[in-house]
């Protein structure tokens, strides 16, 4: 058999001369193909008929296998970079259309695929994400694209608006988080802060703000404003 590469813009073609293994006649003879060119929809083995004649219109004829491959690999073009946010459950995805400017091939269609396409508060940093286009015939062409996770979220944080506490014998008072935090939450982990944590004589009165920091791992900062009244 004969194999023919298909080019640039799939296509292929074979003369008489790719086929022939020796045909011979007594008198002067001619050689045709009833098959000469080929595309990407004869991907595989095509029969293709050699029919030699010659003066005398004698005519002979065999039947010869063209394998048609199509060995050109597709092209993508990618971003230079991307960022992935995580979203509030801590969840961030990533499609083909996130990296890839353009792509192609010689022959119609092509499948991208990415190395990785779900990130969660365990990848916040940098990636090396391989984006794969893939044609008909299995050529394969790859890209590297470098893709930051970042978790620019907050955590919800709701404080009461206002809190009573009580100095003790020794003049002063402390308070739990539960008596000022209401709800805090975030989707990779956060810790609460207060701006202070006790009160003494010094603070009696009504006008005492306290401020409830919540921060997350990645440190993003939500705040609430609680008015403490502290009581003799």
């Amino acid at each position: 058999y004969v194999t023919v590469l298909l080019d640039s813009n799939g296509k292929g073609s074979i003369n008489t001369s790719d086929v022939d293994a020796g045909s011979v006649d007594n008198c002067a003879f001619e050689l045709s193909l009833d098959v000469d060119s080929f595309s990407c929809n004869d991907v595989g083995n095509v029969s293709v008929m050699l029919t030699g004649t010659d003066g005398s219109a004698n005519v002979g004829s065999t039947m010869v296998t063209v394998s048609v491959v199509d060995s050109v690999l597709p092209f993508v073009d990618v971003v230079a970079g991307h960022v992935v946010s995580l979203d509030a459950n801590g969840t961030g995805v990533l499609g083909t259309s996130d990296l890839i400017v353009s792509s192609g091939d010689n022959c119609v269609g092509v499948n991208a695929s990415v190395s990785d396409d779900l990130f969660g508060c365990a990848d916040v940093g940098f990636h090396g994400v391989v984006v794969e286009v893939v044609d008909g015939s299995g050529n394969v062409a790859m890209k590297t694209v470098n893709v930051s996770v970042v978790d620019d979220v907050a955590p919800l944080l709701v404080s009461v608006s206002t809190h009573t506490v009580y100095l003790g014998a020794d003049g002063t008072v402390s308070f739990n988080e539960s008596d000022i935090v209401a709800s805090v939450s975030d989707a990779c982990g956060y810790e609460v802060m207060f701006s202070t944590t006790n009160f003494t004589c010094g603070e009696l009165g009504n006008e005492n703000v306290l401020v409830t920091y919540a921060v997350d791992v990645n440190g993003n900062v939500n705040y609430t404003l609680t008015n403490v009244s502290v009581v003799d």
